[in-house]
């Protein structure tokens, strides 16, 4: 199996393994190469990458694991992690998060986010906002191209992201961030 042909495999459920960890790797290569938000890898090497390029903090996570249908999702956690970027498999977006219950004004949070988005020139959506739910979103992000952001976007939309999370950052601070937090 280590660079031996196939046929040396002696038994069919060698091979079949073989077989499959191969097809895993060219999926996971052609979605590192099309930045597949679908994928968990992808979007753990996309957090980080966010990470990298926002100020640091030393409350900062990222987060991953699966949803009970089994997609994908990942936070990138900040402020006191009570607030988060998350991707989620399924999504077309990228979503700002809150938990309700630790945050004290969540429309304030969200009036945050929008203008921060509206500064940079990017598109916002603004979604429903659940004050009694663990996590709510206060806005998303669309991706460039659907739940791919492919590799000629990746570093403009990055460089985008960054710029958003410091304004909203400011923003959150100008509209005093210290009431914000509980």
């Amino acid at each position: 199996l280590n660079g031996e042909p196939a046929n040396v495999a002696s038994s069919d459920l060698l091979q079949q393994y073989r077989t499959h960890i191969s097809e895993f790797a060219n999926k996971q290569e052609r979605a590192e190469c099309d930045w597949n938000m679908e994928w968990g890898p992808v979007q753990y090497k996309f957090a980080k990458e966010l990470k990298q390029r926002t100020r640091t903090n030393a409350g900062e996570v990222i987060w991953n694991w699966r949803n009970r249908g089994g997609g994908h999702w990942t936070q990138y956690r900040f402020f006191g992690r009570h607030l988060f970027w998350r991707m989620d498999a399924g999504r077309k977006d990228l979503r700002m998060m809150v938990e309700p219950e630790r945050v004290v004004d969540v429309y304030r949070c969200r009036d945050a986010f929008k203008h921060a988005c509206e500064y940079e020139g990017r598109a916002w959506e603004g979604t429903r906002i659940y004050p009694k739910s663990k996590e709510t979103s206060i806005g998303a992000i669309p991706y460039p191209a659907g739940s791919k952001i492919g590799q000629q976007n990746v570093d403009a939309f990055l460089q985008s992201l960054a710029r958003i999370h410091e304004r909203f950052l400011q923003e959150l601070a100008r509209n005093r961030a210290d009431n914000l937090a509980s």
